[in-house]
């Protein structure tokens, strides 16, 4: 069971969330939960049958005519109805009689509201009903204060458009020393930050989680603090964990939703490496600084496979591989960097949407911009403290799409365009650059402070030097455009910096464009592939660029293959590095072979740097 919603939770906050573990209440009155969505109408509602409570959902179309509606309700209940009833005939050895069901939709006086109760004694079959060939729309939106629907003589008001859940669960892998909050939380018609959240324990600890499953229904629950994050203690090991979510906009409560852990609560690793790191990271930067974070995730689209389990991460174990354990490390890292900026790779959509998103925003300030790499499930992330930075611009470019229609770089096209397999292999890369213009909200009137963050990740086959050089130089190029863009439209030094996993090492063409600001058309780079030569090409770029965090022996610690792939770039005229976090040592590395492994959530390792933003006058 992913989750459960549970009717009805309408009244004080505490009560809906002791309610929401309990069996439904049958009422007088119930709700019939009406969601208009484009041209569609949803309807839901339950009908108790005496023994048993059965929810009912209809789709029906906005236009279509209220006779029709009314039809297709009476036609699913009467079906459940004549089950039951033959059922019973069954067992009681009795001859069957016809059964009906009345459904109908009836208009209230203007002097009564159903929500805040319909008057003792109210005869409701004396309501005119609402006539046939009203539409959908009119009959269950527009006009649904003042309407009662009716299954046989079971009354239901029609709220329409509610907060509600949509989705919940809980993850494959709750521990001991890490955040929990509700997973893949869809919320409609409200939002998170307004909605109620309880935890649950149970009481009782079990052998196994299968032992647990069976007496979930009776289980005894121990109430825990309410709000989005529970702080996992020993104290849950080996129990099981339920959180109820109530949707709420504006003081409007909708339904509760429960989900129960698919887990038992374990022990998690007491010693990840990158709690040595925090230690550099304890306190907030000054107002004049920007801590930066550059780190590539391991998106789970690739971790998960077979061929990756067996061929490139066969040192890890399966359930350290796993995005529910994994994220828990590398979320809990992130937030110990108390960064300004952190630029992500591999980052997966949902992971983003349901994870990143939410936890960096409500435990740090972290606003976060996404952009997807075309036909895949992962791409860049950036977050920024948004109490240092306000966003103006988000842009994502493909590269490919660049060089094929950026006039600047028009003349590089028609040189690729003369070999076929190569300009095949450039084009179809998929590699996009993320760029978020910020403004320092410590700027002053007269001297706006711009910073141009830029991320990505380069193309990665071993024998494509000459096209991460390429797309070295598709970047720098639209740098270079936004730089000047923003300058001439500010009349500010616009701050930069350029993180990514460049897939590139300090050896190669990609490093001495970022640092030395030039290629010639000889370098080896260009010929790094056979028979995909790159002839007569030379990069330029305007930036005085450095490493913020030098030339590490790594980043990057595969089974295969180890070397410094990932990079924080920086403007080194309007910024200077004030301190680097120092890299994992080599015995914690290697202590389970190679990365990831059940204390390092990546194959990659996360570069920190705290810069000093320069005081700089434009020359404008």
């Amino acid at each position: 069971m992913l989750f459960r919603k549970t009717f009805p939770l309408y009244f004080h906050a505490n009560l809906i969330l002791r309610m929401a573990c309990t069996a439904p209440q049958k009422k007088d009155i119930q709700k019939a939960i009406v969601h208009q969505e484009g041209s569609r109408i949803a309807i839901s509602f339950s009908y108790d049958f005496g023994t048993k409570v059965r929810n009912f959902n209809f789709n029906r179309d906005q236009d279509e005519i209220l006779s029709s509606v009314l039809l297709r309700i009476k036609t699913n209940v009467l079906k459940y109805m004549v089950r039951r009833k033959k059922r019973k005939v069954s067992d009681e050895n009795q001859s069957s009689s016809p059964v009906d069901c009345s459904v109908k939709l009836c208009k209230l006086s203007d002097t009564i509201n159903p929500v805040v109760g319909i008057p003792f004694g109210f005869d409701h079959m004396k309501l005119p009903e609402v006539h046939e060939a009203t539409t959908c729309v009119d009959a269950f939106v527009k006009g649904s204060r003042n309407r009662l629907l009716f299954i046989e003589h079971q009354p239901y008001i029609l709220d329409v458009n509610p907060p509600t859940v949509d989705s919940l669960m809980l993850p494959n892998c709750i521990m001991t020393g890490f955040l929990l909050y509700p997973n893949n939380l869809q919320i409609r018609n409200a939002n998170r930050e307004d909605s109620l959240v309880q935890w649950f324990l149970s009481e009782q600890t079990f052998e196994s989680y299968e032992a647990a499953k069976l007496v979930a229904a009776t289980a005894k629950w121990q109430e825990l603090p309410t709000g989005f994050f529970l702080n996992v203690d020993d104290s849950m090991i080996d129990k099981v964990i339920k959180v109820v979510v109530v949707p709420c906009r504006d003081g409007r409560l909708g339904v509760g939703t429960e989900a129960m852990s698919r887990c038992l609560v374990k022990p998690g690793p007491r010693s990840c490496p990158y709690k040595d790191r925090h230690q550099h990271t304890k306190e907030l930067s000054p107002k004049d600084s920007v801590r930066v974070v550059s780190y590539n995730l391991l998106a789970d689209t690739y971790a998960s496979t077979e061929f990756s389990a067996e061929n490139l991460f066969q040192n890890c174990p399966a359930y350290a591989l796993e995005i529910d354990y994994r994220k828990q490390l590398f979320i809990d890292e992130i937030l110990g960097y108390n960064a300004d900026v952190v630029c992500l790779q591999e980052v997966d959509l949902d992971v983003f949407k349901y994870d990143l998103s939410c936890v960096l925003l409500l435990k740090s300030g972290l606003s976060g911009e996404y952009s997807a790499k075309p036909s895949t499930k992962e791409g860049c992330a950036t977050f920024y403290n948004s109490a240092k930075f306000r966003l103006l611009e988000n842009l994502c470019f493909g590269l490919s799409d660049e060089l094929q229609n950026n006039v600047v770089l028009a003349d590089i096209f028609a040189k690729i365009k003369k070999n076929e397999k190569l300009a095949e292999r450039v084009t179809s890369r998929n590699t996009v650059l993320q760029a978020c213009v910020l403004e320092c909200l410590s700027s002053s009137e007269d001297q706006r402070q711009l910073l141009l963050v830029c991320n990505s990740h380069f193309y990665f086959h071993p024998d494509a030097d000459h096209i991460r050089l390429l797309q070295a130089g598709i970047a720098f190029t639209i740098i270079d455009q936004l730089v000047a863009r923003l300058e001439a439209e500010d009349g500010c030094v616009v701050r930069v910096l350029f993180c990514g996993d460049l897939n590139s090492t300090p050896d190669t063409g990609v490093y001495q464009l970022a640092t030395m600001r030039h290629v010639s058309a000889t370098h080896v780079g260009w010929r790094s592939a056979e028979g995909e030569e790159v002839v007569g090409v030379e990069l330029r770029q305007t930036l005085p660029m450095a490493s913020a965090c030098g030339t590490p022996k790594y980043t990057n610690y595969a089974m295969s293959f180890q070397g410094c792939l990932d990079w924080i770039f920086y403007r080194t005229d309007s910024l200077r590095v004030e301190n680097v976090v120092p890299m994992p040592s080599d015995e914690q590395v290697k202590a389970h072979t190679a990365l990831p492994s059940p204390l390092f959530p990546s194959d990659h390792l996360a570069l920190v740097a705290q810069l000093t933003i320069l005081e700089i006058q434009s020359s404008a």
